[in-house]
């Protein structure tokens, strides 16, 4: 054999070998790779309340699922399945589920249970409802990954390995695309490179319950969330676009709260904006630079305050109407003077006119750049 083509050979082979290398370093589809399991939540070393019901059984059980790809990633009615036998049939993930750029959902056994009504799901966190107990196997198991075209990969642990899997048993498995992860499975969760007492999934560092805008003055915006068990929580960044902006930016930071409390309020004003749709999200950080989002939301902002009086004449009282809160309102008279000043707190309070002469007046609403100035009269 020549000794050019034996070094071309030896290169291909090592090419090949470290391309295989890489597809097995992980179960991975499109990016979304199965970041880790928890195979026994009362293992001997640590027990794992994941779904803060007070008790550490089955039900707590998780598969965390990445997007290492810089691309958003829909993962709707991919399965998840193993090689049990009915009646322990493969999981479809629902409609509309995506993971953003860099983010993680976990895909909890049963999280709710049976309080469907009024549990709140954590933000990236997804209920699979079981009706059976045991998603993952305690002594070994193999979890297999599918996407809607029929792709596959696939993870094994304890004493069952890629190669003992049965095919038959599991439709389109192929040993070339599972990875083993080891024996290790005290109790703690399995990561690809082993198994951590002190590891969280991505989205559990705290409970989303609230994120809502609203427009409190005519260039701005103040948004509201609420959370709670907050865990190992550094704060939050505000992420902001709008028509032209097209890519999210950092528009603020809130640090977090104290951890005493298990409810926490948080709030953020976002001023000198220009009218029109604006859309937010929040990034929340971990102490350690682990991420997770919020939900999207729309606010509109209006350019101009809708801000009205009536009755106009008016005999006694004289009612405003607005979508904002805590009005500063001053009335002047045909001099100038000012003959009345008031905060109404919200929309449909009145000042009361029943004092003032009959003439010609001025109410001034706001303060700095959101002044309104309406001419009314008294009779």
């Amino acid at each position: 054999m020549h000794p050019l083509f034996r070094l071309y050979s030896l290169l291909l082979f090592l090419t090949l070998a470290i391309n295989i290398s890489i597809a097995q370093e992980s179960c991975n589809l499109h990016g979304v790779i199965v970041s880790s399991l928890l195979i026994d939540p009362s293992g001997p070393d640590a027990s794992f309340d994941t779904n803060k019901d007070g008790l550490v059984n089955s039900n707590d059980e998780y598969i965390e699922l990445c997007n290492t790809s810089d691309s958003l990633v829909s993962i709707s009615n991919w399965s998840l399945g193993d090689d049990d036998l009915p009646p322990y049939p493969d999981y479809s993930i629902p409609l509309n589920t995506h993971i953003n750029p860099g983010e993680c959902i976990v895909l909890v056994a049963n999280y709710c249970m049976d309080d469907t009504t009024t549990c709140i799901l954590p933000s990236h966190v997804i209920d699979m409802q079981l009706p059976f107990l045991g998603l993952l196997g305690n002594s070994g198991d193999v979890i297999q990954l599918m996407d809607n075209s029929g792709m596959i990969c696939a993870v094994s642990y304890g004493n069952t390995m890629c190669e003992d899997v049965d095919s038959l048993a599991l439709p389109g498995y192929s040993e070339e695309h599972c990875d083993f992860w080891g024996q290790d499975i005290d109790g703690c969760p399995l990561l690809m490179q082993g198994d951590s007492c002190s590891y969280i999934p991505g989205p559990l560092p705290l409970i989303w319950l609230e994120f809502k805008g609203r427009q409190t003055a005519i260039d701005e915006i103040q948004l509201d969330w609420k959370t709670r068990d907050e865990l190992d929580n550094l704060g939050f960044e505000i992420l902001w676009k709008n028509q032209i902006h097209t890519n999210y930016k950092s528009c603020g930071f809130i640090p977090s709260e104290s951890f005493d409390s298990e409810f926490h309020n948080y709030s953020f004003i976002h001023n000198r904006l220009l009218p029109g749709r604006h859309y937010y999200k929040i990034r929340q950080v971990d102490l350690d630079g682990r991420s997770n989002y919020s939900k999207e939301i729309v606010v509109q902002l209006d350019n101009e305050e809708d801000l009205n009086i009536f009755p106009n004449p008016v005999r006694n009282r004289l009612y405003i109407s607005t979508s904002r809160e805590n009005i500063k309102c001053t009335i002047y008279n045909s001099k100038a003077e000012i003959i009345l000043e008031k905060v109404l707190k919200k929309s449909g309070e009145f000042l009361d006119l029943s004092l003032l002469p009959k003439g010609f007046y001025v109410l001034r609403t706001g303060e700095g750049n959101q002044v309104k100035h309406i001419k009314f009269v008294k009779i």
